[in-house]
């Protein structure tokens, strides 16, 4: 999930960047980030993925749509066995689960009857296990307020983020529009992974996921100014004066 994050901050700096070595060592990281996610095995990632590119493709316009519609063809055509035999084990094709998510689904119960049992202030961090979903392994440890409370800020900030984003585009200002849809794709996305996994316990998890998101909120304040213009020998654009 670290990686899943990172792979979206030279994506950002990509937008920015106007030196075509620096986007080339940018689309570099991105690969390597994309391989690190593939070979990584876990699903939820995957699909995590998956909703943030979408979301970042619709929300580019027709050349986001269109390399979605070429990226799914390239996906399609070059994706080993083994990746559609783990997809086929979350039971969707009509195929019996795996142990694995069928492991999921028990803690998902158990998780579920701790909360009915103890709705506030929950049983205590730790108590519910690994429910390999954080939302209900902050129900369950800590209260049903938790999770909601958690929910309404980070909503609050995805709601800004697509706010601004749109009246970025509305004004002409195509680079903090798509700098803007980075930060909401990637956040968006990563509500699968909170949904899908247990990532409260892991420390590296945790840090990338705060950096990103503190990124994004302070993206979200930014107010919407013209395009600046690009200086003689600068690689990167300035940013917009917060004055």
């Amino acid at each position: 999930s670290a990686t899943y994050l990172i792979f979206f901050l030279p994506l950002y700096l990509y937008h920015a960047s106007r030196s075509w070595k620096l986007r080339i060592f940018l689309r570099s990281a991105q690969v390597m980030c994309l391989m690190f996610i593939f070979y990584s095995g876990y699903r939820s990632i995957w699909i995590a993925f998956a909703v943030s590119m979408v979301l970042y493709g619709i929300l580019r316009g027709a050349k986001g749509i269109i390399g979605l519609a070429l990226a799914a063809v390239l996906v399609g055509a070059l994706l080993p066995q083994g990746a559609i035999d783990r997809l086929h084990g979350l039971g969707v094709s009509g195929e019996e689960r795996d142990s694995s998510v069928q492991a999921r689904v028990a803690r998902t119960e158990d998780a579920l009857k701790s909360i009915r049992e103890e709705p506030f202030p929950g049983k205590g961090w730790g108590s519910a296990g690994l429910v390999h979903n954080d939302f209900l392994q902050m129900g369950a440890d800590a209260g049903v307020a938790t999770p909601v409370f958690f929910l309404l800020f980070y909503g609050k900030v995805l709601s800004r983020l697509y706010r601004r984003m749109r009246q970025a585009k509305r004004q002409g200002n195509q680079l903090q529009s798509r700098c803007m849809n980075v930060f909401f794709s990637a956040l968006t996305g990563y509500l699968c992974v909170w949904g899908m996994g247990s990532h409260l316990n892991v420390q590296e998890t945790l840090i990338s996921f705060w950096i990103m998101f503190a990124f994004g909120a302070k993206a979200a304040t930014l107010p919407i100014g013209e395009e600046a213009p690009v200086r003689p020998g600068r690689d990167i654009r300035p940013a917009p004066s917060v004055t």
